[in-house]
């Protein structure tokens, strides 16, 4: 919870659906999901993802946003009959993906923060 909100990270059904199927569903909900929880401690500058930590500004590793996403996003699970939510833990990989994703559309995190 940050300032009040829960930030709930739900997979997306991958069950088969007729019409449609958006291959970056749930990229882009995860990278929605981060940027808003991440509102006051994530920013782009000049072409850099940086991180706010210990009150400094400094590049966005994989360990610090993977902290951070633990920190601010919780994840929601369907356990028999009840929801379970716990910290996201995000791979390596679910993170770099996020990096290096090249536009907004295919689930870009930097496509998504704040501008400074």
């Amino acid at each position: 919870m940050h300032n009040g909100h829960r930030y709930i990270f739900a997979e997306r059904g991958t069950g088969p659906r007729p019409g449609f199927v958006d291959t970056y569903e749930n990229q882009n909900n995860l990278a929605d999901v981060i940027a808003n929880a991440t509102r006051d401690a994530l920013i782009w500058r000049d072409g850099r993802l940086l991180v706010l930590c210990e009150g400094k500004w400094v590049d966005a590793s994989i360990e610090r946003l993977q902290a951070l996403v633990a920190q601010r996003v919780e994840a929601q699970k369907l356990v028999g009959d009840e929801l379970v939510y716990f910290p996201l833990q995000l791979s390596h990989a679910q993170v770099r993906a996020l990096l290096t994703a090249d536009s907004f559309k295919s689930g870009s995190l930097p496509a998504r923060v704040w501008k400074a």
